[in-house]
């Protein structure tokens, strides 16, 4: 690896250069928006994905989760179509898009590869630098964001996220965990939910905590 960070935008989603077996870039899809077995992309870290789900030129919606699974600009994981199924059923008459954006760029399905990986800190800590950026970027310009993180890297997302979602509107999936984090979009959680609502949310700002608004 050497010491210049290269990426580069593909429709709607930036990707390292850089490929998890050292290869170049490949991307096969053999489903459209849904998560199949033969889809799949090698790129090391996904920064932002883009999705259009409909034509009507409403609003965006702005989701942060952990980290990226095997979404491209062509095909949606499992998460994001859960995602996508919920706007769909909703608030198709309120959003029409969502950007993606991930506490860690790393792509990876497994949380234990991932905390793995974090430790690698000569390897991704230029890649999280340059997440950091792009975050802060989209969020400047972001109005409605959707926390979804989860539990396990939630005092992280407290530290390094918090302080950029100032004056705005946020919301979570459901309810709020146990520990005050935001609720994930993995199947397990999403199909475990009788009330598949947003409910908006405020950061208070003295216990740096979440709170429900409605």
């Amino acid at each position: 690896m050497g010491n210049t960070l290269n990426i580069r935008k593909l429709n709607e989603c930036i990707f390292s250069e850089e490929t998890m077996d050292g290869k170049p870039r490949v991307s096969l899809d053999k489903g459209r928006n849904t998560f199949h077995k033969g889809f799949y992309d090698n790129s090391l870290c996904r920064f932002y994905l883009r999705h259009i789900f409909n034509s009507n030129n409403l609003k965006t919606i702005t989701i942060i989760l952990q980290n990226p699974s095997y979404a491209n600009e062509t095909g949606l994981d499992s998460t994001l179509y859960n995602i996508k199924k919920l706007l769909v059923a909703s608030y198709k008459d309120v959003y029409s898009s969502f950007d993606v954006l991930n506490v860690f760029p790393i792509r990876t399905s497994d949380s234990g590869e991932l905390r793995i990986l974090l430790n690698d800190h000569a390897k991704f800590d230029k890649y999280q630098s340059q997440n950091s950026k792009i975050i802060q970027q989209h969020i400047e310009k972001a109005e409605y964001i959707l926390l979804a993180w989860g539990s396990e890297h939630h005092q992280y997302a407290k530290r390094n996220i918090f302080p950029l979602l100032r004056n705005k509107k946020l919301f979570i999936f459901s309810d709020l965990n146990k520990d005050n984090s935001p609720p994930h979009f993995s199947s397990r959680v999403y199909n475990s939910k009788k009330n598949k609502v947003l409910r908006e949310i405020k950061i208070e700002e003295t216990t740096m905590s979440l709170k429900i608004v409605s």
